[in-house]
């Protein structure tokens, strides 16, 4: 239904910017209501960082529409700067049945570096994205963090 990011922007100089830290997902059934007993899924808490907020698939005509697939943007590792590795998710919103045109939705970060990736593949009619895993890399105490390194989100059918 849609999604929410911890992000760490810290633009101090010297700096140690960990970007996308944490991925939230909001759940709800097939008619768009968001379910009390399964409100959220995400990944594991890493580094620091501020929500960004929530953001909401559309409705196309009436119709609810849900997570479906993804991108996300990737800052690929330089030497001589300050890493962040993932930035940003890029989320795909189609009906369940696939009779409405999909949308893209996305919380644009200022200043996010990087490139998105390959589009995920779609989940299947009747389903949407309802879990995810992520790699994480935990803090380094002396060195370049980076927090939130890939996702990998997984595809349930609806009740």
């Amino acid at each position: 239904m849609g999604f929410n990011m911890m992000y760490d922007d810290n633009d101090a100089k010297e700096a140690d910017r960990t970007g996308l830290n944490v991925i939230n997902i909001s759940c709800a059934n097939r008619k768009g209501t968001r379910v009390k007993n399964q409100r959220s899924v995400q990944s594991p808490l890493g580094g620091r960082g501020h929500w960004t907020g929530d953001v909401i698939c559309p409705r196309s005509n009436g119709i609810p529409l849900f997570l479906q697939s993804f991108e996300l943007m990737v800052h690929e590792p330089k030497q001589s700067e300050d890493d962040t590795k993932a930035n940003v998710v890029r989320f795909t919103c189609r009906d369940s049945h696939w009779k409405q045109q999909p949308k893209s939705i996305e919380k644009h970060i200022a200043g996010a570096k990087g490139q998105f990736g390959k589009s995920s593949e779609k989940c299947p009619k009747d389903s949407a994205i309802c879990g995810l895993q992520s790699r994480v890399e935990g803090h380094i105490h002396h060195g370049d963090n980076t927090a939130l390194n890939d996702v990998r989100f997984f595809c349930c059918r609806f009740k």
